[in-house]
């Protein structure tokens, strides 16, 4: 029986694909950004990049890929832990409405799979471990028109809420229409 989450994946799967034939050179985006994520009692930073397309001016599919920067710290039951996000990606469709020349305000649904590493440390011994997860994805954001090519953006995520994990923040970045 398919559950959800496969069948999400497969529908986003399908967009992409099918996005990338239709889509034309002027349809098709490229950019980065970095990110600051809330992962249970942790906050992580992350660079990441995407490339999208569009199937006409209010819905587009990307794929992004981001990479962990830097670490953060907490106590849990008197131990002190160090978690690092490894990495995460995912495939996504935003869907949005030009408001003006300048401004496109969309949603993002989709699918995302992360890393992350923690390690243990107490009485001068260390242990670590590392955690994959993947669920369904949404989202809110804002493209910013700086030029016909170029794009600033903003945007706040919901990469994972499932059990014990959950990897929401903000990110801003850029992207370049080609």
């Amino acid at each position: 029986m398919l559950n959800k989450t496969a069948i999400v994946k497969s529908f986003l799967a399908a967009s992409i694909i099918s996005a990338s034939c239709a889509a034309t050179a002027a349809d098709m985006y490229a950019g980065g950004g970095v990110a600051v994520l809330d992962a249970d009692e942790v906050t992580l930073n992350a660079v990441y990049g995407r490339f999208g397309a569009f199937f006409n001016e209010n819905i587009s599919a990307e794929a992004r890929l981001g990479l962990g920067v830097g670490d953060d710290s907490t106590n849990y039951e008197g131990f002190d832990v160090k978690a690092e996000l490894d990495n995460y990606y995912g495939i996504y469709l935003r869907g949005g409405i030009p408001a003006g020349e300048v401004f496109y305000p969309y949603a993002v649904l989709g699918y995302t799979k992360a890393k992350v590493t923690a390690t243990a440390s107490a009485f001068g011994q260390s242990a670590s471990a590392s955690e994959s997860d993947s669920d369904l994805s949404y989202g809110v954001g804002a493209d910013f028109a700086v030029t016909e090519s170029l794009k600033i953006n903003a945007e706040y995520m919901s990469y994972l809420d499932k059990d014990e994990s959950e990897l929401t923040g903000f990110s801003v970045g850029v992207a370049f229409s080609f």
